[in-house]
């Protein structure tokens, strides 16, 4: 199976690629491999919420998930940027696309002090975000998405 190209890797696309609707977005991506990509914008940074399943999976590891999400953009975010949008999740929510609130957003370097393989991520909870910790041991599916930057 051929690879998908890696548009994101050259510079005199960028503009085009910011400019493009996130169907336009996933066809760059390679199609099915890249399920969902959701774009949003908070406090005037750019982020993406990223799928990591392959066409067919119903879930993988948080080892594969990362893997598969941390080749661009620098990766999930961790702590530092994940507490940020949690600070802002009220502020900033017109900007947040509704099409979030059906997903886990995923914070692959944002873990916990006590125990490091536990992972942060945010969920809607009826009329509000909420967020807790998951293991990477665990299996994820396509609720979740990773979060990271975009450039």
């Amino acid at each position: 199976r051929a690879e998908a190209p890696r548009f994101l890797a050259c510079a005199h696309l960028k503009p085009k690629l910011d400019s493009l609707s996130t169907e336009e977005y996933i066809k760059y991506k390679g199609g099915e491999e890249m399920a969902k990509v959701i774009r949003f914008e908070d406090g005037g940074r750019k982020y993406e919420a990223v799928s990591f399943l392959n066409a067919g999976e119903k879930s993988v590891d948080g080892d594969t998930m990362i893997a598969r999400t941390d080749a661009e953009n620098g990766g999930g975010l961790g702590q530092e940027e994940g507490g940020l949008l949690w600070e802002h999740r009220w502020e900033h929510r017109a900007a947040w696309p509704e099409e979030l609130k059906r997903h886990h957003l995923v914070f692959t370097k944002w873990c916990s002090p006590v125990v490091p393989r536990l992972v942060r991520y945010f969920y809607w909870c009826g009329d509000r975000w909420d967020r807790d910790w998951n293991y990477l041991r665990r299996q994820w599916d396509g609720r979740c998405l990773v979060v990271r930057r975009r450039t």
